[in-house]
C-alpha cells in the first residue's frame, strides 16, 4: 500500500495492477483493448439528453458487466475480495473490514455523465450529491473508494467538494493503477458533461470500519433496495 498524494482531502494510493488486474478483466469482458473507447461498442446517441438517476446504469455496457457478474465471474470476484483484504484493510490497519458486496460499475461516455440527476438539480450541479442525502441514504461513516480503469481528467472525472459544505470543488486525478478515497457521505460530488471525446470507466465501492457499523441502520439503498447491513449491501472480511 503506497500513498502517492493527497489533494483537497482526497487520498490517492498506488496498487499492483498485476496482482489486481481490474483493467485486464474488464477489457476481456468487453473484448476491447482500450476502455476509453468503450462507447464505440454501443449505438446510443452520445449527444442525447444527460442520463437521469433512474437510467444511468441501464446502458448496454452496464447490462453486459452486471450480467457477467451475476452469471458467475470468479476471477473478478476473487480479485475484488483480495483487493479489499490485502490492500484496503492495510490502509486502515485492520484485520476486519466491512465492504460493499459488489462494486458499482461506472461509464461516462462522451457528452454525458456517469451519475445522473433529477429534475430539481441545477444545471451546473446536475446529479451532484452527498451519499447521505435523502434518496441515496448511505450511512455517514462510510469511506468512498474509486478505482479508475482509464486515465481520466477534468470533465471525464469526478468533482469532489474540498471539505463538507465548502462549495469548493476539485476534479480527481484518475490514473490506472491507483485508487483514491474521500468522504462521500459529507462531501458533495458529481460529474460534468464529458467533452474530452473519450470515455471514463471506473468502479466505486464503500467500506466501513467495524467500530462505525450499525446493524440497526434501517434505510435502503435507492438503486439496489438492499439494506445497509452485512448480508445485503455489505459483506465482511
Amino acid at each position: 500500500m503506497s500513498l502517492v498524494r493527497e489533494i483537497s482531502g482526497v487520498k490517492y494510493y498506488r496498487y499492483d495492477i498485476e496482482k489486481f488486474p481490474f483493467v485486464k478483466l474488464v477489457q476481456d469482458c468487453f473484448n476491447i483493448s482500450d476502455l476509453s473507447k468503450i462507447h464505440e461498442l454501443i449505438e446510443e446517441d452520445s449527444s442525447s439528453a444527460l442520463f437521469t438517476n433512474e437510467n444511468d446504469d441501464q446502458t448496454l455496457l452496464h447490462q453486459m458487466f452486471y450480467g457477467k457478474l451475476r452469471e458467475s465471474w470468479p476471477e473478478f470476484d476473487k480479485t475484488y475480495r483480495d483487493f479489499i483484504k490485502d490492500f484496503i484493510s492495510k490502509i486502515y490497519d485492520t484485520e476486519e473490514i466491512i465492504f460493499q458486496t459488489s462494486p458499482t460499475f461506472r461509464v461516462q461516455i462522451p457528452n454525458n455523465i456517469a451519475v445522473g440527476g433529477n429534475s430539481h438539480d441545477t444545471e451546473d450541479q446536475y446529479g451532484w450529491h452527498k451519499d447521505s442525502d435523502p434518496g441515496y441514504n448511505h450511512p455517514l461513516n462510510e469511506n468512498n473508494f474509486i478505482i479508475p480503469l482509464t486515465n481520466s481528467r477534468e470533465t471525464a472525472s469526478v468533482f469532489i467538494e474540498d471539505s463538507p459544505n465548502s462549495e469548493s470543488f476539485t476534479s480527481a486525478l484518475m490514473n490506472v493503477g491507483e485508487t483514491f478515497n474521500f468522504d462521500g457521505g459529507r462531501c458533495k460530488h458529481g460529474n460534468k458533461r464529458n467533452v474530452t471525446g473519450l470515455s471514463r470507466v471506473s468502479f466505486d465501492f464503500r467500506v466501513i470500519l467495524p467500530k462505525d457499523y450499525n446493524e440497526d441502520y434501517s434505510k435502503n439503498s435507492k438503486i439496489s433496495t438492499k439494506k445497509f447491513i452485512v448480508g445485503e449491501y455489505y459483506d465482511r472480511i
